[in-house]
């Protein structure tokens, strides 16, 4: 079996935050346990010398996504212009793509049999070909005030098209599939679920080393709680700091800090002004990134690990702070029950009230830390690197070889709508007879005011010209079998070229484009639709 794992998101300077670490093990112990299967990681030109290492392990590198070209739909899930912009002369601006022209036989013409999309995104699904998907969380359905209308928008479609083509999803914890079932509508008997089990990065250090650690930031002689997360709103950081202040308010025997990790994520003003109001000068230790021998060192140190985080698909420092022996307090809500067990401390993250009880309690009460420790050694074991590595290797093998749920593709065509010199639609086989309806425009803010397009439908060509502001309506009727319809556009334009700082070349608009029986009228498959502002 030959497997393809899109590793195109991954970045290696910690933006993917738990997610880097777990794709690694992945891919590391994959590589161990499956000697008779090929794997192919399909790159980006960003990091396909990083995965070089990986070769070493008998896995092959694909570069699928270059600097310059056109193509970042696979990156992250981010915001993208609104097409209402465009139109009214782009009041703000287009986001680049960076990236290669899609290949919408990429994976067969590689022999692949399967992919495995490890960071969610199912950028290079191929009708015919199974596709399993990693699904961490969808916190945008539960708070939406953390995102703005064009990254709601693009998340739900980004949601809705991994439901849509995905075979199989493994779930990072069964709140995060309940999520993904009730507010996808995802079949339960596809959904799988697997805990992240990569704590063992984790190992206690010698006496002189943990020293060295912790006189390097200062806080070797500090009593300190420890919360390590990037700086996103979810993570809550600002109640956690409002509590801290409350209980050293009153509590001031405790002479007691916190340190902070993780990318500020341009909130270090955010967060001075907050300390400096709270009157926290020098009580908080922001550390910033710190490698995992050092976070090892900072954490089994900490008078406990504190997690007020809103919302978490999973939570990896509880299990990682379990694994080394310290106690943890932790937000009540969505997954961190699961991780947390019976051995952490739940508080309401909304009430700092309740974060300063917990401090107290696991401060002043040494029989209550002694059972958060034992407890969470033993809850721990649950999460098991090896166990895990299997279960994703079980559920990848568990779709191969059956019939794909992508029936429907489409490529060279962006988030907002334009196209590519080149586009095209696949439409797998059908029992029934079956028409594909396009409306495209030639918008007027290109400087094109007039191009043809080339339609090719099997061995059958068809010449159109479609003109500046008028919409463009085709009709064409598809074999029941395997079928692909390109299209070619003749004039195109950059959008630097009308002042915009877009390096994209650009050919028209797809309005609506959807399959449906040519007998029933009934619409098999949406591949686009631009909604009426």
């Amino acid at each position: 079996m030959k497997v393809a794992i899109d590793v195109v998101p991954i970045r290696g300077t910690g933006e993917n935050g738990g997610a880097h670490h777990l794709v690694l093990e992945l891919l590391q112990g994959m590589a161990r346990r499956n000697r008779n299967h090929e794997y192919l990681l399909l790159t980006a030109e960003w990091n396909h010398q990083y995965f070089e290492r990986f070769e070493d392990l008998g896995m092959k590198r694909f570069c699928v996504l270059r600097q310059g070209s056109s193509d970042d739909r696979n990156v992250s899930i981010t915001s993208n212009a609104l097409i209402s912009k465009i139109i009214s002369k782009m009041k703000s601006k287009l986001k680049p793509y960076l990236g290669s022209r899609s290949n919408s036989s990429l994976l067969s013409d590689l022999g692949v049999d399967v992919l495995f999309c490890p960071m969610t995104a199912v950028t290079y699904a191929e009708v015919g070909i199974p596709t399993l998907s990693l699904i961490y969380d969808i916190q945008h359905e539960y708070y939406p005030q953390f995102f703005s209308q064009d990254e709601l928008a693009h998340r739900n479609s980004f949601y809705e098209k991994v439901c849509k083509v995905a075979d199989s999803v493994v779930c990072i914890s069964e709140f995060t599939k309940q999520s993904i079932v009730e507010k996808y509508g995802y079949p339960s008997e596809k959904a799988k679920v697997v805990y992240i089990s990569i704590q063992d990065r984790m190992s206690a250090k010698s006496e002189n080393i943990a020293n060295a650690v912790l006189d390097k930031y200062g806080i070797r002689s500090k009593i300190y709680a420890f919360y390590p997360a990037n700086f996103w709103a979810h993570k809550n950081h600002k109640m956690l700091l409002t509590a801290l202040s409350m209980f050293r308010h009153n509590h001031p025997e405790f002479d007691l800090h916190l340190c902070l990790t993780g990318s500020l994520w341009k909130e270090q003003k955010v967060l001075h002004d907050a300390i400096d109001v709270l009157g926290l000068k020098d009580k908080v230790h922001y550390l910033g990134y710190v490698p995992d021998e050092e976070l090892s060192v900072v954490m089994s140190r900490s008078a406990f690990v504190i997690f007020p985080s809103l919302f978490e698909g999973f939570g990896i420092p509880v299990a990682e702070a379990m694994s080394l022996g310290v106690p943890v307090l932790c937000s009540e809500t969505t997954s961190l029950p699961e991780v947390g067990g019976d051995a952490a401390l739940y508080f309401d993250p909304k009430k700092p009230d309740t974060m300063v009880e917990r401090m107290f309690q696991i401060l002043t009460n040494l029989e209550l830390q002694q059972t958060c420790v034992k407890r969470g050694l033993e809850y721990v074991k649950r999460f098991n690197s090896e166990r895990m590595v299997e279960e994703y290797s079980l559920a990848i093998e568990s779709i191969y070889g059956i019939q794909a749920r992508e029936a429907y593709s489409s490529r060279g065509i962006y988030p907002d709508h334009w196209t590519e010199e080149t586009f095209e639609f696949t439409c797998g086989p059908s029992d029934c007879s079956r028409i594909v309806r396009l409306s495209l425009l030639l918008p007027p803010v290109s400087p094109v005011k007039s191009s043809i397009l080339i339609v090719t439908n099997g061995r059958k060509r068809k010449n159109y010209t479609i003109d500046s502001g008028v919409p463009l309506q085709i009709n064409e009727e598809i074999d029941r079998g395997l079928t692909k319809l390109g299209f070619h556009v003749k004039s195109l334009f950059s959008p630097q070229d009308i002042g915009i700082p877009d390096s994209r070349i650009l050919g028209i608009q797809v309005l609506n484009a959807s399959v449906v029986d040519k007998n029933t009228d009934n619409i098999l498959n949406n591949f686009h639709t631009i909604s009426t502002p």
